[in-house]
C-alpha cells in the first residue's frame, strides 16, 4: 500500500513584491544605459528607484504583520464585547510613498470597529505616518509652508497639500508644554550633571509676527503708523512689528579657570597666548523659548529646573546675561525669593560692544588706536 501524497502547503512571501524592483535595480546597474550615465544622473536615478524599493519592502512588512494577527476576543473600554469581525484596510502615507495596512476590525451593533493591530503598530488616526509628520514639522520650522511642501514632494515619496502641512505643524506643537514638564521631572536626580557650576542664561529675541499677534501695547503703536509706501516699509517704519520671545537655558558645567590673557586670547583673531585650555562642555542642557510667557514666568521655570537639579544647593549658581535691565532685575528678584546665592556674569561679547562705542569718543572709527584702546 503506497503512502498518501504529502500535503502541499503554500506559504505566501510578503516580501515577494519587493524582490522584483530589487532585481530590476541590479539589472539596471549592469545595463548599457547605466554604463553611459554620469555619477550625478546615477545618484538621482538610484534615489528614485530606491524609494519605490523601500516602499515595497515596507508594504511587505505591514502585510506580514497582518498575516500574523491572531483572532482574539475583543472587549472595549466600556466592557462591551465586539463579536463581529471584518477585514479592513486603510491607506498610510509614509516617507517612502503610500502603503496600505490590512487589519481585522471588531465591531458591535451601533459601535465603530476597533482595530487591535492599529494599537500594536501605534498607527496614527490620520493618513500621515509619524515619520512623515516629523519630517513636515522639521521642514516647516526651517522655512515657509510653501517651501516645506516642495521639499517633502522632492525628497520623499509623499505629496501633502499646503493646508494639511499647516495643520500637521499645529498638531506637532500641541504637546510643547507637556514635553518641557516631562523634561523638568526627568531633571530631578537624573540630569544633575557632574559639573560644580549650575548656569542659568536668559536672552530675548524679536520675532516678526502678524499685527493681530503683537502684544496689546505694541499692536496699538503699529495701528497708529501710516506707511508712506504701499509696497515696502521705509526708514523708521519697521519698529512695532516684532513680538519679543524669551529664551532661557539651564545646564551644569565644570569650571573653566583662565587668566585674563587667556580669556582675551580666545576672542582675538591672532593668538595672544601660546596655550589654549580645553573648554568643558555643558551637561544636560535644556533650552526653552516662548512668545507667550512673560520673562518672569520663563525665568521662574528656569529656577525651578535648577532647584530640581540641585535640591541641596551644593552647586555654585551663576547667571549669564547680556546686561538687559529687566533680566538683571528679575534674576535678583528670583534669587532673593528662592534664597539662592547667585553670581551674575555679563556676557563679555555684549560688554565689548559698549566698550567699542565708548572708544569712538576718543579715537577715529576703524583705527588701530581705537582697537588698542579697547583691547
Amino acid at each position: 500500500m503506497s503512502a498518501p501524497p504529502a500535503l502541499q502547503v503554500t506559504v505566501s512571501d510578503p516580501f515577494a513584491p519587493g524582490r522584483e524592483p530589487f532585481e530590476d535595480l541590479l539589472a539596471h546597474l549592469g545595463s548599457e544605459t547605466a554604463q553611459g550615465m554620469s555619477h550625478s544622473d546615477m545618484e538621482r536615478d538610484l534615489g528614485q528607484r530606491g524609494q519605490e524599493l523601500l516602499r515595497q519592502l515596507y508594504q511587505g512588512w505591514l502585510d506580514q504583520q497582518a498575516e500574523s494577527e491572531t483572532d482574539t476576543e475583543v472587549v472595549d473600554a466600556e466592557g462591551t464585547e465586539r463579536p463581529r469581525k471584518r477585514e479592513h484596510d486603510r491607506a498610510l502615507q509614509t516617507v517612502f510613498g503610500t502603503v496600505r495596512v490590512k487589519r481585522t476590525g471588531y465591531g458591535a451593533e451601533g459601535k465603530a470597529s476597533l482595530h487591535p493591530l492599529d494599537g500594536q503598530l501605534n498607527l496614527p488616526d490620520e493618513v500621515y505616518s509619524h515619520q512623515l509628520r516629523r519630517r513636515v514639522a522639521e521642514e516647516a520650522s526651517k522655512s515657509s509652508f510653501d517651501e516645506a511642501v516642495e521639499t517633502i514632494k522632492q525628497y520623499t515619496g509623499a505629496a501633502i497639500p499646503k493646508r494639511q502641512v499647516e495643520e500637521l505643524v499645529q498638531r506637532a506643537a500641541q504637546d510643547f508644554d507637556a514635553f518641557y514638564q516631562t523634561r523638568r521631572r526627568e531633571a530631578a536626580g537624573v540630569r544633575q550633571g557632574r559639573g560644580s557650576l549650575l548656569v542659568v542664561t536668559v536672552d530675548a529675541k524679536g520675532v516678526v509676527v502678524l499685527q493681530q499677534d503683537l502684544r496689546p501695547a505694541t499692536r496699538q503703536k503699529a495701528q497708529q503708523q501710516r506707511p508712506k509706501l504701499t509696497t515696502r516699509l521705509t526708514k523708521g517704519e519697521k519698529p512695532n512689528r516684532k513680538r519679543m520671545a524669551t529664551i532661557t537655558a539651564v545646564y551644569t558645567v565644570a569650571p573653566h579657570v583662565r587668566t585674563p590673557e587667556q580669556v582675551f586670547g580666545d576672542l582675538a583673531r591672532q593668538p595672544i597666548c601660546d596655550q589654549r585650555l580645553p573648554r568643558p562642555r555643558p551637561e544636560a542642557k535644556r533650552v526653552a523659548a516662548s512668545l507667550v510667557q512673560t520673562p518672569e514666568e520663563m525665568l521662574e521655570e528656569a529656577f525651578q529646573e535648577g532647584m530640581d537639579r540641585d535640591p541641596q544647593r551644593q552647586k555654585t549658581w551663576a547667571a549669564v546675561v547680556d546686561g538687559n535691565d529687566t533680566q538683571l532685575r528679575l534674576l535678583k528678584k528670583l534669587a532673593k525669593k528662592h534664597q539662592i546665592e547667585l553670581t551674575i556674569v555679563l556676557d563679555v561679547i555684549h560688554v565689548l560692544d559698549y566698550v567699542w562705542k565708548a572708544g569712538h569718543a576718543f579715537h577715529a572709527d576703524a583705527s588701530q588706536e581705537l582697537e588698542h584702546w579697547v583691547l
